[in-house]
């Protein structure tokens, strides 16, 4: 039920999170990472400045690779500024894919360089050989071109192809039914045969004008996909013929079409929707991203962007569903202030109507946009840097001072040696006792305060776990959280993870739990079934030990 998925974090940590989960089943990433340009510079060491950015590109491209499908595309957005160096890097990563360079006019005027007003940036599309197709860009109805549905030429006979011989009837100048596939035995004597069961019901065949059995370009279970694209045409000579319509091109590679134009459908689109826009926030017109996504993806393909900036792709996958009833959804990372201020925001606004102005819905939205809008949209926000610094705790003060004394430009400020096991920075197996009293450090804007933190869900991510079900139960005061649902790594067996306080209990207590377990079947179907804290239910593995590993695991990858 949960179309989308907004995550508040570095997207380094973010992609390393998705790993258990979404392994091999992302089927377009679309990013717009930072360019490296004069007017958005990124600090590094020693001027290694383009080496610097390869390297930020190159670790967030291996790891993410892991996450797309076998026929996946990966879209990389970027200007004059890194383009050689990133089309280096993606014939590294992705030796075996057809990787193009597309041009798109996304400004009128144009940015003054020293010898040449840009006008233009780039997007890398690179697109695996196991995609067997891509799809095209949309035309105008009125621009519709029409060609006969019968095939011609070499493979066009009726023996290549059984199913795509069968009759569409046609009734007073209208399409009316389409017929069984015609069996081997059956020939008719000319493309059109009457019907005799209806006055003016006529029956077309494939059957060119010397006779030849051909075949429809559709398969007889596929061709009234396609009917609305049909239409009827009739020769001098009084035959009639099925035309189809073409209402897609194949896109090209320079892209000028205004509706790319940033400030008018990138920039103007969040002052619509009455969001505060930063200098530094430079937003892709939405309809850039619609076109690429719908170009490497299907109606019902997951796509992701770990640079989402101010949710240009999310708002891209609602309105492709609205447009086509389809049933995409989008997961966006993005670790900047305007994560609130902007991103979750514009992704409430465009999901409840898709025409604002000043701030304000335009209209209500109609019962299909409703219907076509995310459903669930749910967001996290891990754990940051910042966060962990603030919550490292040191046998002795002098511990700190070292540190203190240590950190200074790039030098890391993590460092391990002084931790105790009282330290809440990595997970502190003895507070899982109680589960849903967890509390971590918190930084936002200059303070810090304490926060629960949601170690179940964490838990099923490490683990990989796809929910089936979430349930609460109540034991006479005592809560139950237990989630169900499939591992990556087992697909087709039941895990169930059973959550619940145990703080202070006695071997009574814990007899008691066994037997509550049982009678409500709590583990009942599961293959596997792990539990928090200790435990006398049989079989039941322990979540700490996994916790912990996975969790080493994923901040060493």
């Amino acid at each position: 039920m949960t179309d989308g998925l907004l995550i508040h974090s570095e997207n380094w940590q973010a992609l390393n999170l998705l790993q258990e989960k979404y392994n091999g089943k992302i089927k377009c990433i679309y990013i717009d990472p930072p360019y490296n340009s004069k007017t958005s510079e990124i600090l590094y060491k020693n001027n290694y400045k383009h080496s610097s950015w390869l390297s930020l590109m190159e670790n967030r491209i291996s790891i993410s690779q892991r996450l797309s499908t076998v026929d996946g595309s990966f879209i990389i957005a970027i200007d004059e500024n890194e383009q050689i160096l990133l089309g280096q890097l993606l014939m590294k990563y992705f030796p075996n894919h057809d990787n193009v360079c597309v041009s798109i006019i996304h400004n009128k005027k144009g940015i003054q360089g020293d010898h040449f007003s840009y006008n233009h940036d780039f997007a890398y599309f690179c697109v695996p050989h196991t995609l067997k197709s891509t799809h095209g860009k949309s035309i105008h109805k009125d621009e519709w071109i029409y060609v006969n549905l019968r095939k011609w030429g070499r493979e066009s006979e009726r023996s290549t192809a059984k199913n795509c011989f069968y009759p569409i009837f046609v009734e007073n100048s209208k399409i009316v039914e389409f017929g069984d596939v015609c069996d081997d035995t059956f020939h008719p004597r000319a493309a059109n045969v009457r019907d005799g069961r209806f006055k003016n019901r006529v029956a077309v065949y494939p059957v060119d004008a010397k006779g030849v059995e051909r075949k429809w370009r559709y398969a007889r279970n596929s061709v009234e996909s396609i009917r609305y694209l049909l239409k009827l045409h009739t020769t001098s000579s009084g035959e009639i013929q099925i035309h189809k319509a073409s209402d897609e091109q194949m896109f090209k590679t320079v892209w000028d079409d205004s509706r790319y134009i940033a400030g008018d459908y990138g920039t103007k689109w969040l002052t619509y929707l009455g969001l505060k826009v930063k200098e530094d926030l430079y937003p892709k017109s939405v309809h850039t991203v619609e076109d690429s996504i719908h170009l490497s993806s299907n109606s019902d393909s997951l796509t992701l962007d770990y640079f989402a900036g101010s949710g240009t792709t999310g708002h891209a996958v609602i309105n492709l569903n609205r447009e086509d009833e389809g049933q995409r959804k989008f997961m966006l990372v993005e670790m900047g202030e305007y994560f609130h201020t902007v991103l979750l925001p514009r992704i409430k606004k465009v999901t409840f109507t898709p025409e604002w102005k000043d701030g304000k819905p335009k209209r209500p939205a109609t019962s299909w946009e409703a219907e076509r809008s995310p459903r669930i949209v749910k967001y996290l926000r891990l754990e940051s840097y910042e966060d962990t610094l603030d919550s490292i705790a040191f046998d002795q003060e002098a511990g700190r001072m070292k540190l203190e004394e240590r950190i200074e430009g790039y030098l890391l400020k993590y460092m391990l040696k002084w931790e105790t096991k009282e330290s809440e920075t990595l997970l502190n197996a003895a507070k899982l006792t109680r589960p849903f009293d967890y509390k971590l450090r918190s930084q936002a804007n200059g303070e810090t305060r304490e926060q629960i933190a949601d170690v179940a869900e964490t838990f099923n991510y490490l683990l990989g776990l796809n929910v089936r079900t979430r349930r609460v139960y109540d034991d006479s005061g005592r809560r139950y959280l237990v989630y169900t649902g499939e591992t990556r790594e087992a697909p087709g067996r039941v895990a169930a993870v059973i959550w619940r306080n145990t703080e202070g209990w006695t071997e009574d207590d814990f007899r008691r739990d066994r037997r509550f377990v049982a009678e409500r079947k709590l583990a009942d179907g599961a293959d596997e079934v792990y539990v928090n804290g200790d435990s006398c239910i049989l079989g039941a593995k322990a979540v700490e030990p996994i916790f912990k590993a996975r969790m080493f695991d994923a901040a060493q990858a």
